[in-house]
Formats: C-alpha cells, structure tokens, sequence
C-alpha cells in the first residue's frame, strides 16, 4: 500500500510519485506549477489506461479539450451529440478532482431521469470506480446512486463524497381544470 496524498493506493510507487502532485490545490500544482489537466492524464495513464485491453478513459482530441476547460473554466456547458464520451469524461474529472481533497470535495453530478442514468453518466462513474474500489476512501450505495467518504476506521461522511441528482421534468397537464 502506498500513502499519496489523501489516496491509499494498490499503484506501482512510480506512479504514486506522480499521483502525489494531485493532492494539491488551485488551478496548478503549488508544487510544480503544473496544470490540473496534466496532473489529470498522468492519474488516467495510472488508474484507467494500464490495461491495453481494457482501457477505461481514453485520451483524444475531444477529452483532452474537454479536460482542459474544466480544468481552466469555473463555469462550464457542453453540446455535443449522444453517446460522444461527454458525460463519461466529466464523470472521469469528477473522481480525479474528489480524490484529490475527499475531505473538503462534493462532486454533484446531475440527470434528466434517474432511470437512464445508469446507462448513462452514472454507468462512467460506477466503471470508472471499479479499479479503485478498496483503495480509495470511498464506499458505493448503489440504491442511493452515491459513493460517500469512508475512512478506514472512520464513520461514514455522507455529506462529502460524489452524488447523483435527478432534474425530473415537471408533469404538464396534471391539473384539474374547473369549468
């Protein structure tokens, strides 16, 4: 078990070396000046690109774009055809960036229905948890869409963690009409 930072991981120390830069804060490394989005693919390599057969996030032109602007902009709006990665690599830079400070970390993630959710933005987060499940401070409830902070001895913090919120769309024509 290797300590980096916040993140008890299973990685090869080389890699941990490098994941120990995205434990810091603001929009570069304090340490190196380097920015998130760099710190970002260097974790990916080690977490989601090991197996070349199984590669969980892959680095192309529309994700290394997408990572840079969330990695640079507060606010952030993306439009793009469906099933294009969009959801998938948001929901990627959501776990880096919650792993990097769980203690002080919310990723709200939101939906249209909760139903489509799991084919969907929740189905990224769920595979892309899967290789840091029992190293990483975190435990799933799936009937709850979540994974909230649990420390090793610790309670469990359900105010910090990554959550799943649906924006159902309001029902039109339900009301009684009177004459």
């Amino acid at each position: 078990m290797t300590d980096v930072g916040n993140l008890k991981t299973t990685l090869p120390p080389a890699h941990a070396v490098k994941l120990q830069r995205c434990c810091s804060s603001g929009n570069t490394s304090s340490r190196t000046g380097t920015p998130w989005s760099m710190l970002f693919w260097e974790f990916a390599k080690a977490v989601w690109q090991d197996d070349p057969d199984d590669i969980l996030m892959e680095k192309h032109v529309w994700s290394e774009q997408i990572i840079y602007d969330l990695s640079h902009e507060k606010y952030i709006s993306f439009g793009g055809c469906g099933s294009s990665g969009k959801s998938h690599v948001c929901a990627a830079w959501g776990i880096f960036r919650w792993l990097c400070d769980p203690q002080n970390t919310i990723v709200l993630t939101t939906t249209t229905a909760m139903k489509d959710a799991d084919q969907r933005v929740w189905g990224s987060f769920i595979r892309l948890t899967a290789p840091l499940t029992g190293v990483a401070p975190f435990r799933e409830r799936p009937s709850l869409h979540d994974f909230v902070l649990q420390e090793k001895g610790k309670k469990m913090n359900i105010s910090r963690g990554m959550f799943l919120i649906a924006a159902e769309k309001k029902r039109q024509g339900t009301r009684l009409v009177r004459w």
